[in-house]
């Protein structure tokens, strides 16, 4: 018993010795800030696929960046997001991903690179509008719903040492999620449009990881507010929009004890477009430029994000109005 104890304790060491020597990574899935299909009539089925390019290469303690260019993070995922209308006011709606990897680190002149990628966690949404609508330009609608744990949380390297858990497709954890979005046309101009969403994740715990101890996300709670604007060139409609997303993540657990390097607050500007071929497709692409971030301890963070999507909307029954 007393040799297990050691054991044990010794491999509990070991991960957080793992985790100051590498630091740990504040990149991730996104799954929280994809979130949030629009509200459209009943029986109106939307389908939205993307890409997501998360780079990292900014080793930052604290609030200061540390020079340091060892260490470089690149997830890509590829993102499916779908809902259907059950009435006017609500829906439902689901996000899958599959989620690609890679993790790069240069130590005592050699280079270390590291490749896995696999089906991600998904996330399923009822959502309802309580008030508003295309009528009167304006609409507040609110969400709940788990974050199911698809994605496995045990992959290992090729001489079996199991990968950190930031850097697995999944968490190995179910989550609750909830969510809610306030927007206002035409304050400015009729096209002009002011949106304001908030988002709080509140983390499960994976009960096997590492097949001895518990791992568990810090908790997430993200705001993004900003303004879009409708423009016609030609015959052409694009939308362009500036955003500011704010992202504030407790520390992560590991066997119950804080874990360091872990957890933090971001502030990133968000720039994008959308073109609009017809008035139920449209084509989307967005930026994510770090413009403030205060993390715990020494972290890997994101030094620029794309994404790129599409939207389709099946039109709902007869003489109903959509919301665009």
């Amino acid at each position: 018993m007393r040799v297990t104890i050691i054991l044990i304790l010794f491999l509990f060491l070991y991960q957080v010795r793992d985790v100051y020597g590498q630091t740990c990574c504040s990149g991730g899935v996104p799954l929280t800030g994809n979130l949030g299909m629009p509200s459209a009539a009943s029986g109106t089925w939307q389908f939205s696929p993307s890409y997501d390019l998360n780079y990292m290469n900014t080793l930052k303690q604290g609030r200061q960046t540390v020079q340091d260019q060892s260490r470089r993070r690149l997830t890509q995922s590829l993102l499916f997001e779908t809902g259907y209308s059950i009435s006017d006011r609500l829906y439902i709606s689901g996000l899958f991903t599959y989620v690609l990897q890679t993790r790069r680190v240069e130590q005592f002149g050699s280079v270390n690179t590291e490749f896995l990628h696999g089906v991600g966690d998904a996330v399923v949404l009822l959502s309802y509008r309580f008030a508003g609508g295309p009528a009167n330009k304006w609409e507040l609608i609110t969400g709940v719903g788990p974050k199911i744990p698809l994605g496995r949380s045990d992959m290992a390297s090729a001489d079996g040492i199991t990968y950190n858990a930031d850097l697995q497709p999944g968490s190995g954890a179910w989550d609750i999620i909830t969510w809610g979005l306030l927007s206002r046309q035409g304050i400015i101009r009729p096209s002009t449009n002011l949106s304001l969403r908030m988002i709080y994740r509140h983390t499960g715990t994976n009960a096997n990881y590492l097949e001895f101890t518990t791992y568990k996300f810090g908790n997430e709670f993200q705001v993004i507010g900003g303004i879009s604007e409708q423009l016609l060139a030609g015959r052409h409609i694009f939308d362009p929009s500036l955003l500011m997303r704010f992202r504030t993540a407790g520390p992560d657990l590991l066997g119950g004890n804080t874990l360091p390097n872990t957890g933090g607050t971001w502030v990133y500007i968000v720039p994008g477009l959308v073109y609009h071929p017809s008035p139920v497709f449209h084509v989307r692409l967005a930026g994510e430029i770090p413009i403030y971030a205060n993390l715990q301890g020494i972290q890997l963070t994101t030094s620029f994000r794309i994404t790129a999507g599409i939207y389709y909307r099946l039109a709902g029954k007869k003489g109903s109005s959509i919301t665009f």
